[in-house]
């Protein structure tokens, strides 16, 4: 069995809240930047003689910003894939969602597993649980483990295309639930952002490319 994971398992809830945070803060400032700087240029044209229509920076304004908003949410998608796993075995390749196994308390030995409250609750669940998987053992161990599977794995089943960039190898594949009965769509076809830099990368791709 080969684990495929972020480079340094070690601190994972240091590693996530680094990569979901990091460029938040920019992007408020940018925002807010480009509100004032939009505004200032409406009313400097607006008392000015110059022909450039005022009202087309008021037009302006809303879509930069929500241009850096899409661009952030695109960014945070593809940094989502640090907290995918991959583990291969003789026959099949299991994508795991750490994240998403993070959020049901009952896989880290609670009885219960209740989210009272909305994204603030479930970032908190988040990071306790990722504290309770502090080395690289831990994750190996929680990754390979049949009850995060069957909560939040999917098997690869087939691959449509690879495509590699900078820092993610771009996959686009069918994946299958390994539990089905508790998705509620099963099999779906899924864009994956997959690290360079994860471990054993050299098989997991060999792997993908068989699967083609």
């Amino acid at each position: 069995m080969t684990i495929c994971r972020i480079d340094d398992a070690d601190r994972l809830d240091v590693s996530y809240q680094k990569k979901m945070s990091s460029g938040t803060a920019l992007t408020l400032v940018l925002s807010v930047l480009i509100l004032f700087a939009g505004l200032f240029a409406y009313g400097s044209i607006s008392i000015s003689d110059s022909d450039i229509n005022a009202g087309f920076i008021l037009i302006l304004i809303p879509v930069l910003i929500v241009l850096l908003l899409v661009l952030r949410v695109r960014r945070k998608m593809k940094d989502s894939g640090y907290f995918m796993a991959y583990v291969i075995n003789d026959d099949e390749v299991y994508q795991i969602d750490v994240i998403k196994a993070c959020t049901n308390d009952t896989l880290f030995g609670e009885k219960y597993s209740i989210l009272i409250g909305g994204s603030l609750a479930r970032a908190n669940r988040i990071m306790k649980n990722l504290k309770r998987i502090p080395t690289t053992s831990y994750v190996d161990g929680f990754v390979c483990s049949r009850p995060v599977a069957e909560y939040s794995g999917s098997i690869i089943d087939k691959v449509f295309s690879i495509d590699e960039g900078r820092e993610f190898l771009k996959v686009t594949a069918q994946l299958t639930a390994v539990n089905r009965s508790a998705a509620l769509v099963p099999t779906r076809r899924k864009t994956l952002y997959i690290p360079l830099s994860f471990t054993n990368m050299d098989e997991l791709r060999s792997r993908l490319e068989f699967l083609m």
